[in-house]
């Protein structure tokens, strides 16, 4: 169930579409790879985007980790107008087969480009961005992975030292669900709960600063939280 709180934020300021999306029939285009476009879909990406709201406007660039067929990217194109997106995915099989749903679902739009993590983002990050956002890509990976993922994505710190980057993950409370529904942890989550003094040890260690935003509660009854780290 939707938490009042992300419930209100979503009325507050992420309901209303100013614009046509890019891709007009995303459900049939695979842009929501494999799930659909709906309310709750809606929620989590405006949960994502409610950490960096102040920067969310015309000119907005943002970097989408792990951006499946760039539903992300069709979100933003409602309420947008000018915006750069950059979405990237691993270069294995699976995640070339987003890309490549991606590239043809959203065609020529100057506005988005995909690319692989492999291959892209060194140089990707040459570039300036508002934020790096990773919507459910640290809830399905071991902690150390998350850890190297941040140490590459630090570098967006030194050509915008007021970008932002912004993520979920389960923390060790979420630990006791383990034992609840261990098939469905074992299948998609793996080990990826922490404690949120990791987070800040590891923001300390880096000269950076971690924030909460809010809980995201999503599939399976487990709880999304969501945090941003920043510039001190």
């Amino acid at each position: 169930m939707t938490s009042e709180l992300v419930m209100s934020i979503w009325e507050e300021y992420w309901k209303e579409k100013k614009y046509n999306p890019i891709v007009s029939n995303p459900n049939q285009k695979g842009v929501y790879d494999g799930q659909r476009e709906d309310l709750i879909t809606s929620m989590g990406m405006a949960s994502f985007l409610e950490a960096v709201k102040e920067d969310f406007k015309d000119g907005f660039r943002v970097l989408d980790y792990g951006c499946g067929a760039g539903a992300l990217g069709n979100f933003i194109s409602e309420r947008l107008e000018d915006f750069t997106y950059v979405g990237l995915e691993p270069s294995s099989g699976q995640g070339r087969d987003r890309i490549q749903t991606a590239l043809n679902a959203f065609g020529n739009d100057s506005r988005i480009k995909f690319g692989t993590i492999d291959e892209d983002l060194e140089k990707v990050l040459e570039n300036p961005f508002d934020a790096v956002i990773l919507i459910s890509v640290f809830t399905h990976l071991e902690v150390n992975d998350s850890y190297w993922i941040l140490d590459r994505l630090k570098k967006v710190f030194d050509v915008n030292r007021n970008a932002s980057i912004v993520f979920s993950c389960f923390t060790a409370e979420e630990r006791r669900l383990h034992w609840h529904q261990p098939q469905i942890w074992e299948r998609y989550y793996h080990e990826s709960y922490v404690r949120e003094s990791d987070w800040e040890n590891w923001c300390k260690d880096n000269g950076l600063q971690l924030s909460k935003v809010l809980d995201f509660p999503a599939a399976h009854g487990y709880v999304h939280e969501i945090y941003k780290i920043h510039k001190l």
